[in-house]
């Protein structure tokens, strides 16, 4: 029945009567469009089928008599229930019925007993009324967004029930395997799912949790439902009690399930979890992998491969997560199809040796031979790769090259690179080349020293390294000629990197749109000018005040400027001038109109200035002002209030700010952390109060 229904959506896709369909990562559909002309005509087709109402408390549906609803959708106002008072009107063949809003359940199924299809949205009701169990026609009833917790006894004898969406289920009623026509379970909520191993043609089981207590949910109920297919979720494994469950599970044998997830509490202390992971095997054809929370210090022998042989070679992502004495990682770099991995918290990891990269069976991995030797291709899919919170990682080995190999291909697809808090590890290992990396971040490495980048980086668009206090280049080679192959970047954020010297020269950085430089008084020393960023939008600058640009006015692009020195301490470097031609000299005569784009501008930490630097009322399309630690700062210039476009001010701890220019023209206003200001702004009664007292949104 899915196989058709996927056959029919394909067909419309096909003939164009649904359109720009978006895929998974699995290459499943699950969305696509409709177009206008196609969605009025379906309307048209449909009219005397599908019904929408809205009613009113004692409203009654009056269908005409060219009325032949199959489908209706009910909407009820707020504070109304549907009654059976306002259903006369509804053909008795009706067998598709939602209810949105309010609604007398009893009278809804007393009215409609032949329905197929009902589904209960937005919905206040509780309890599930007993004559549900006469509607035997009932195929699919959806009650998740209500607040019904139990399902009374005559649901059991829904026998033609096929799916079934709830939302706040505390437990299944007595004889729910009766329900043996079911195909598709979907809940969201944890509770145990015994006495389902008769449901034979279940195709959907969203998740199920293992309880530990007698008549809980066991690993074995699952051993006959071999139809189960897209997505399984197996929750509460530190219950398992008989590890020897997990293998009854023959979760080996269902060839249909694409994701599997499985899930242990890593706070509660388990003893058996490699023995429960090495009996949860799956079948070759899983696509998606997610292992979370087990207390192993091994992986199953199913992630090794052997013999140039793996049951995850069809695997196209792989998350393992929260592993705290996991030791080993898993052999992927010859899994063909792979394009996800995501490591993060395996605590006891210290090496990334070959075992990750499948050295040991390089010639079963993909190669294009030659007359002389071969060239090894490893992770030939893989798009994303993101190490996280790898406490104990301090080593990360190059590929080897086997005999029969003149070199390794490494990463060919490779578009994102993740590396974050990654303490111990020193040197990155030679990734290849990566012309298809187009995001790479790194963050809080503290003794990472260098980065293995190199000319190569041709697509690269967004680069973020931060919190990296050791690292001091970025490049394996000569920096401006990497430089060369950095053409298409557009972002790039270099955060607390105090060490950072080996840097390019920025001019050929023509797509640079955004640039963010935090605590790295090197880049800045090197980065002085930058009028050749013509596509320069947003620049945050926070440092040495000695290094600071000071040709911002030429960035006739930029809409947003933030611009400080508060990761310093030493505050006689602050400046006493806005950093821009002219200004030093505090002369206003012949100021050029300049930031003719920038909307927003943020001044943050310039102990030193006494008042406001006066070229930035000249700022013609300024709408968003922020002040943040101007200590020195006591009154705000009378010309502040009059800059036109100004729409928005934030004054953020000022200590000694007392006096505002009349303000009333703005739309919001935020103070905090100024204590004179403050008391100063105190509504009716603060002496400052009326200079904003019009003022629509004010925070305080």
């Amino acid at each position: 029945m899915e196989d058709i229904g996927s056959s029919y959506i394909n067909m419309l896709i096909k003939r164009s009567l649904l359109q720009n369909p978006e895929k998974d990562l699995f290459n499943n559909i699950t969305q696509c469009k409709m177009h206008d002309l196609v969605h009025g005509f379906s309307l048209r087709v449909s009219k005397n089928y599908c019904f929408n109402m809205e009613i009113e408390s004692h409203d009654q549906i009056a269908a005409g008599n060219d009325i032949e609803a199959v489908h209706l959708l009910l909407i009820s106002g707020k504070q109304k229930r549907i009654k059976k008072e306002n259903l006369k009107g509804i053909p008795s063949k009706l067998r598709t019925l939602t209810l949105n809003g309010s609604a007398y359940l009893e009278d809804i199924l007393a009215s409609f007993r032949y329905l197929s299809t009902l589904i209960v949205q937005n919905s206040e009701v509780d309890v599930l009324p007993t004559a549900i169990g006469d509607m035997k026609l009932l195929r699919d009833l959806d009650i998740t967004d209500t607040k019904i917790s139990r399902l009374p006894d005559s649901f059991t004898k829904l026998y033609n029930l096929q799916t079934l969406r709830v939302d706040y289920l505390e437990e299944l009623p007595k004889g729910f395997e009766n329900l043996i026509n079911l195909r598709n379970f979907y809940m969201s909520r944890e509770f145990s799912l015994s006495g389902i191993r008769q449901l034979t043609n279940l195709r959907t089981l969203s998740e199920i949790w293992v309880v530990r207590e007698v008549g809980g949910f066991q690993l074995e109920e699952l051993e006959h439902l071999d139809n189960l297919r897209g997505e399984l979720k197996i929750g509460g494994l530190e219950g398992v009690s008989r590890p020897e469950s997990a293998g009854k599970a023959n979760l080996w044998r269902k060839s249909n399930i694409q994701k599997l997830k499985l899930i242990w509490d890593s706070n509660t202390e388990d003893h058996n979890g490699i023995e429960v992971l090495e009996g949860l095997k799956p079948h070759s054809n899983l696509k998606s992998l997610t292992i979370k929370g087990c207390r192993c210090s091994s992986i199953p022998s199913w992630m090794v491969t052997k013999n140039h042989l793996s049951v995850l070679y069809n695997l196209v992502k792989i998350e393992l997560r929260k592993m705290p004495y996991c030791k080993q990682i898993p052999s992927l770099g010859d899994l063909p199809y792979l394009q996800v991995i995501e490591m993060d918290r395996l605590g006891s990891v210290e090496c990334i040796g070959s075992e990750f990269y499948g050295c040991t069976n390089l010639d079963g991995a993909s190669s294009s031979n030659s007359h002389e030797a071969a060239v090894t291709t490893l992770f030939p899919a893989l798009r994303k790769l993101d190490l996280r919170d790898m406490d104990e990682l301090s080593e990360w080995s190059d590929a080897m090259i086997q005999s029969n190999s003149s070199s390794v291909y490494l990463f060919p697809l490779l578009e994102k690179l993740y590396l974050f808090n990654l303490p111990k590890l020193e040197l990155l290992p030679n990734l290849g080349d990566l012309k298809c990396l187009r995001t790479l971040t790194i963050e809080d490495c503290k003794i990472l020293t260098r980065l293995p980048i190199s000319k190569e980086l041709v697509s690269l668009r967004e680069l973020e390294i931060s919190l990296c206090p050791n690292l001091t280049s970025l490049f394996s080679e000569d920096p401006d000629e990497a430089l060369q192959g950095f053409g298409s970047i557009e972002s790039i954020n270099l955060i607390v990197c105090p060490n950072l010297v080996g840097v390019p020269e920025i001019h050929s950085l023509l797509s640079l749109s955004r640039l963010w430089i935090h605590g790295c008084d090197g880049v800045l020393a090197s980065w002085t000018r930058l009028e050749t960023l013509t596509c320069l939008e947003d620049l945050d600058i926070y440092g040495s005040p000695r290094f600071w640009p000071t040709d911002l006015q030429d960035l006739t692009r930029l809409t947003s400027l933030k611009i400080g020195g508060c990761y310093y301490e030493d505050h006689d470097e602050a400046l006493d001038y806005f950093p821009w031609h002219d200004s030093k000299s505090g002369s206003n005569n012949n100021i050029q109109p300049c930031f003719v784009s920038l909307t927003s501008l943020r001044l943050t930490g310039w102990r030193n200035l006494k008042s406001l630097p006066e070229p930035i009322q000249y700022i013609s399309a300024l709408r968003d002002l922020t002040i943040d630690s101007f200590a020195d700062l006591e009154v705000l210039p009378e010309w502040l209030g009059k800059i036109p476009s100004l729409e928005s001010l934030s004054i953020w701890y000022c200590s000694n700010l007392k006096q505002l220019p009349n303000l009333n023209n703005l739309q919001l206003l935020s103070i905090r952390l100024c204590p004179h200001l403050t008391q100063r702004c105190a509504k009716d009664s603060g002496a400052e109060w009326h200079k904003i007292a019009l003022i629509p949104e004010i925070i305080m």
